[in-house]
Order: structure tokens, then C-alpha cells, then sequence
């Protein structure tokens, strides 16, 4: 998830959920946030440049990544969703997946 190619990032952060191995759980949790930092995710982003879209994509598949993460019932993935929920700067699809997580992981 650090990789130079921004598409590496995007393909590693979106295998994290089927690959994901107890035990593990800081090390993704230090990538998956890192992918998220000072994020505009999914829906109405403005493109200034191709570099601002590439980095809107890898943030989107962070926070799929995190939905994808949430059935594992790690706190700190919820309280993440938590945040994204909260922001005002996830729109679109990636909030409907972000809200369904939640609301699936508060029906268990």
C-alpha cells in the first residue's frame, strides 16, 4: 500500500479484505489510515490533475477497504467508518457502502 504506483496501492488496499489474517491487525490499520489522510472519497471529487484523481482513487479503495474490513469486527474499523460517516467529504456510493457496514455491524 505504499508503492510509488498509485494502481499498486489501489489493487493492494482492495485484496486487503480477502487476505486478511488475525494478528495483523496493526499493521493494517497503520496502511489502511495512511491511505486516508487528507482525503476528498469517491462521489463529487473535483480532478485539478491526473495525480489528484489517481490519489482519490487509492483514498476510495481505502475506505472500501475498511467496509470490506468491518465483518472482521475490529474496533478500529469501525471507528474509522465512524469518522468517514462523519465527514462531509465522502459522497456518493463509497458513503452508501460506508453506512451499510455500519449498520450491518450494529444489527450483530
Amino acid at each position: 500500500v505504499c508503492d510509488s504506483d498509485w494502481r499498486v496501492r489501489k489493487s493492494a488496499l482492495e485484496v486487503i479484505p480477502s487476505a486478511y489474517r488475525e494478528g495483523l491487525e496493526e499493521q493494517l490499520r497503520e496502511a489502511v489510515m495512511s491511505r486516508l489522510e487528507d482525503a476528498e472519497v469517491g462521489g463529487n471529487v473535483r480532478v485539478y490533475d491526473e495525480r489528484s484523481r489517481c490519489d482519490s482513487d487509492v483514498r476510495s479503495a481505502a475506505t472500501l477497504c475498511l467496509v470490506g474490513l468491518a465483518g472482521h469486527h475490529q474496533g478500529w474499523v469501525v471507528s474509522a467508518l465512524e469518522d468517514i460517516k462523519g465527514s462531509e467529504r465522502v459522497q456518493g456510493a463509497v458513503r452508501e457502502r460506508v453506512e451499510e457496514a455500519l449498520r450491518m455491524f450494529s444489527e450483530e
